[in-house]
């Protein structure tokens, strides 16, 4: 018997294990990718690919999870989940192309109604402001807005040799291709 897979997409929706979805369902997509380099006696013993990845359903009180990546040691020079890592990831990247305009309407309905839309629990104005519960920084003005993976900070204070730098961050592992394509469009704020 062959291996299902656990996320098979076709033109109205798509399968997570044995149930079907349709694309107008999701209100959410996380994703998290992480290749490790293994060592093992100071040598390179191999790379581990993991991903997490979520997809959040209208009305499910919980996400429909996906996992890949090994759960094991590596063994020297094999690279562990990159098949079926890229396989997700190429998966993954036509699930957010069929549903983008489904997701990105809930922000941007929020921007045309109230001037601002929540994203990481943050408020994005169209002023340029980003506003947490306990702070805010201007996009334009308080410095540049820096991209690491799966974040976005400003740097308040440098960081040195003793302390580390204070810095504001905004969590980018929901709808990451939602909010960059706005702050593109809204702010002009782009990275490679």
């Amino acid at each position: 018997m062959a291996k299902q897979s656990v996320l098979t997409l076709d033109n109205n929706g798509f399968f997570y294990k044995n149930d079907h979805f349709s694309y107008d369902e999701i209100n959410y997509l996380y994703f998290y990718y992480v290749q490790v380099q293994k060592t093992m006696n100071f040598v390179a013993s191999g790379i581990d690919h993991e991903i997490d990845a979520k997809i959040y359903i209208k009305g499910r009180s919980s996400p429909l999870e996906i996992k890949t990546g090994p759960r094991f040691l590596s063994f020297h020079g094999f690279s562990f989940g990159e098949k079926s890592s890229q396989s997700l990831i190429a998966k993954w990247n036509e699930l957010c192309r069929m549903t983008f305009k489904n997701r990105a309407e809930k922000y941007l309905q929020s921007w045309h109604e109230f001037g601002y839309f929540n994203y990481d629990e943050k408020k994005f104005f169209k002023n340029g402001d980003i506003s947490s519960h306990s702070w805010t920084f201007n996009i334009y003005r308080d410095g540049p807005l820096l991209k690491s993976p799966f974040l976005l900070f400003i740097e308040i204070t440098k960081g040195n040799w003793l302390f580390s730098a204070k810095r504001r961050e905004i969590r980018t592992l929901i709808d990451s291709d939602v909010l960059f394509s706005m702050l593109a469009s809204f702010y002009k704020k782009h990275w490679r």
